[in-house]
């Protein structure tokens, strides 16, 4: 049976992967957002 610290420092750092995954996937997708929005001003203009 693992320690308990083992486990939840390996409970920890899925948890701090899973944000960070997240963090860089909201990014890009504002980034892409932005790009779209630009498009479509230049489109208009």
């Amino acid at each position: 049976m693992p320690k308990l610290g083992d486990s939840l420092s390996r409970y920890f750092f899925i948890v701090n992967s899973l944000i960070i995954m997240v963090q860089l996937w909201f990014e890009l997708v504002q980034f892409l957002a932005d790009s779209i929005n630009a498009y479509c001003y230049l489109i208009v203009i």
